[in-house]
């Protein structure tokens, strides 16, 4: 069967490190559920997969992983070398890290041959709904998607059967959530047992703490309080930016128009916050789908529930420019023509 050019490029990254303990592991049941879900909606698909600075003494991301057979999803790898990286790497502008996230997302990006991309990560798994509702084919081209992202826990994938997926494969996920990260932020719920109730209870917190905020910083305009009791900028609740980097979705042509992401950020941690509020401000509008994606969790560089001085400069920064970026302005910061290195020919490999 001759494939059909793709509706749907979706972009991720990583490397043959086996980062977190288990990458292989997580990225295999990512990709096996994928492809499963691509099949099953007949949506025409590319996995750019970014193969970034990879081990040579290692076994190959190619040769990790166990492909799927399919017809309506193409996987292709493109290999970012060690002199790419030696080449971004700079301590006055960002901390030197074995794989530099989103300059690889912009690789990708700029390569991605979809009508839309869904900028997303390796130990990522879509719920069949999202994958139901990009395959009507109606997404705008004016519009930036975004999902919720629920967590459920690392020792479920021993319990789930690649060979034999089907319904019941998400459902298994949904009964071992236990973090969501929604518009206004992120926090782990137990209970109640529904996944539909605890987000209820979460918008319901974050609208509180909203309106509170709104009400505080009014009462210090009105009387001129020099003490600021506004704890958070407002667009942290009007847009959402909690991980954001796990379900980034709009057309190709406005990928490609803002220039990707930032790629003079310090960290990752809030690159993808900085980016959403940018697309606000070029003039696209947000929507919030009701169809989450999950997240595998694991060990990470970066951890919030950490006093980390790194992540603390990150969030300085998207405080300082979020409200300019909201406006129109900075939006050019941090972005050349050169974004995603458009003149080397990567090497690429159809797996």
């Amino acid at each position: 069967m001759t494939k059909l050019a793709p509706y749907l490029s979706i972009v991720i990254c990583g490397r043959n490190d086996d980062y977190g303990g288990d990458f292989n592991a997580r990225l295999q049941l990512s990709v096996s559920w994928l492809s499963y879900l691509i099949e099953k909606h007949q949506l025409p698909t590319e996995l750019i997969i970014v193969n970034y600075n990879p081990i040579l003494d290692n076994a190959s991301l190619a040769q990790m992983i166990s492909w799927p057979k399919r017809e309506y999803l193409t996987i292709r790898l493109i290999t970012v070398p060690h002199e790419i990286h030696q080449r971004l790497i700079n301590p006055e502008v960002r901390k030197t890290v074995p794989l530099f996230e989103f300059p690889a997302k912009n690789i990708g990006i700029r390569r991605a041959k979809g009508e839309f991309i869904l900028c997303s990560n390796a130990d990522v798994l879509f719920s069949e709904g999202l994958i139901a509702f990009i395959a009507e084919k109606r997404l705008k081209k004016d519009t930036f998607y975004r999902s919720d992202r629920l967590d459920f826990k690392k020792e479920l994938k021993v319990k789930l059967d690649l060979d034999n997926l089907d319904e019941n494969f998400e459902g298994n996920i949904r009964k071992n959530v236990f973090e969501f990260f929604v518009k206004g932020g992120a926090a782990v719920v137990h209970r109640p047992s529904s996944i539909k109730a605890r987000l209820f209870i979460l918008r319901l917190r974050y609208w509180l703490e909203k309106y509170q905020n709104r009400k505080n910083n009014l009462f210090n305009r009105m009387f001129h309080s020099p003490e600021k009791l506004f704890k958070k900028d407002m667009y942290i609740y009007d847009y959402h930016c909690s991980a954001s980097g796990d379900m980034a979705l709009m057309s190709n042509e406005n990928w490609q128009q803002t220039r990707g992401y930032l790629e003079d950020t310090w960290i990752s941690t809030h690159t993808d916050s900085l980016h959403v509020v940018s697309l606000v401000g070029a003039g696209l509008s947000q929507r919030i789908l009701p169809h989450p994606v999950y997240h595998q969790h694991h060990e990470r560089r970066f951890d919030f529930s950490t006093d980390n001085p790194d992540m603390k400069k990150m969030y300085a920064r998207l405080r300082m420019e979020g409200n300019e970026l909201l406006n129109g302005r900075l939006l050019d910061q941090g972005k050349n023509e050169n974004w995603g290195f458009p003149d080397i020919d990567f090497e690429e490999e159809v797996v």
